[in-house]
C-alpha cells in the first residue's frame, strides 16, 4: 500500500513540477546551435532532475534499507545532483543555455569525486590508490557521458532504464539485495519522469539530472563490486562521448567534420530520424551491449 502511495505521489508531484516551473517561466534556453527543430522546444521546463531525485530520495527513506554501501550510493548522487543544480541554476539566472564553465564544472566533478573516493576507502570499501584513481575517473566521466546524452526527448531515461536493467541481472547474480531495491526505486522514478519526457516532451531532466542518474550509474557499479562492467552497461553514453572526442580531434587536425553534429545523437537526428526514432535506435544499441556484458 506504501509503494502504491509513493508511486501516485511521485505523478502528481511531475504534475505539480510542471505547472510550478511553467508558471516562473523556468524554461530550457535551447542551444543555438542545435538541429533546427530543436528551437520549437524552446520554453519547455527544464530542471526535472529535481523531481527524480525528490521521488528517488523519498524511496530510499520509505525503504529503509540502510548500509554503508547504499549510504555512499545515496550520497554520490544527492553530490552529482547539487553540482547539476546549480549549473543549471546559473542558465536559469543568465537566461542563456550556458551555466557553469566547462573548466569549473569538471573541477567541481574531480573535486566532488575525490571526496566521495576518500569516504569509500574510509568507511565503505577497502581500496586501492590505482582503484581510488580509477574511481574519480569513473564517476566524473560517467556523469559528463550521461550529461552529453541527454540532448533528445526522452533519450537519457530510456537508455538508463536499459543500463540499470542490465546492472541488476548482475546484482541479482550476487545478492545484493539493499542494491537491488535501491536500483528498483530508482528506475521506478525515472519511469514517472519519462511518463512527462517521452516526444514532445513536457519537461526537460536537466543537467541536475542528467549528472545525478550518471553518479547513481557510476556509484551503483563501484559500490557493488563491478565497476568494470560499466563498459558495457554504459556503452551508449560511452559512444556519444568518443563521437565528440573525435569530431573535435578530426576538425583540429584536419579540419574535417566525422559527423553531421556531435552527440552522436544529433548525427542522426539530422539524417532525418524523429526523436522516437533515435531514443529506440540508442535503447536497442544499450540492450544488446548490457546483454552481451551480462552473459
Amino acid at each position: 500500500m506504501i509503494w502504491t502511495a509513493w508511486a501516485i505521489g511521485c505523478i502528481f508531484l511531475f504534475r505539480w513540477g510542471i505547472q510550478w516551473f511553467q508558471s516562473r517561466a523556468l524554461n530550457q534556453r535551447i542551444y543555438e546551435d542545435s538541429p533546427d527543430h530543436h528551437q520549437v522546444k524552446q520554453g519547455t521546463p527544464t530542471m526535472g532532475g529535481i523531481f527524480i531525485y525528490i521521488s528517488f530520495l523519498i524511496g530510499a527513506i520509505l525503504l529503509g534499507k540502510w548500509t554503508l554501501n547504499t549510504l555512499w550510493i545515496v550520497a554520490a548522487t544527492t553530490l552529482f545532483f547539487l553540482i547539476g543544480a546549480l549549473d543549471d541554476g546559473l542558465s536559469l539566472k543568465r537566461k542563456s543555455n550556458k551555466g557553469l564553465s566547462a573548466r569549473s564544472k569538471f573541477l567541481l566533478q574531480i573535486i566532488g569525486s575525490s571526496v566521495l573516493v576518500v569516504v569509500l576507502y574510509l568507511w565503505v570499501l577497502p581500496i586501492s590508490w590505482v582503484e581510488a584513481v580509477i574511481f574519480v575517473f569513473l564517476l566524473t566521466g560517467t556523469s559528463n557521458a550521461t550529461n552529453l546524452t541527454d540532448g533528445v526527448d526522452g533519450l537519457l531515461g530510456t537508455t538508463m532504464l536499459v543500463s540499470l536493467t542490465g546492472i541488476l541481472a548482475v546484482l541479482h547474480s550476487r545478492w545484493l539485495y539493499e542494491e537491488i531495491h535501491l536500483t528498483y526505486i530508482m528506475m521506478a522514478a525515472i519511469a514517472f519522469f519519462l511518463l512527462f519526457n517521452w516526444h514532445p516532451a513536457k519537461i526537460f531532466m536537466g543537467d541536475v539530472g542528467s549528472l545525478m542518474l550518471g553518479g547513481f550509474l557510476s556509484a551503483l557499479a563501484i559500490s557493488s563490486g563491478v565497476w568494470w562492467m560499466l563498459i558495457g552497461f554504459g556503452a551508449i553514453y560511452v559512444i556519444e562521448t568518443l563521437s565528440v572526442i573525435i569530431q573535435v580531434a578530426s576538425y583540429k587536425l584536419r579540419k574535417k567534420r566525422v559527423f553531421l553534429m556531435t552527440p552522436l545523437h544529433h548525427h542522426f537526428e539530422l539524417l532525418g530520424m524523429n526523436d522516437r526514432d533515435v531514443v529506440v535506435l540508442f535503447a536497442a544499441i544499450q540492450a544488446v551491449f548490457s546483454f552481451v556484458q551480462v552473459i
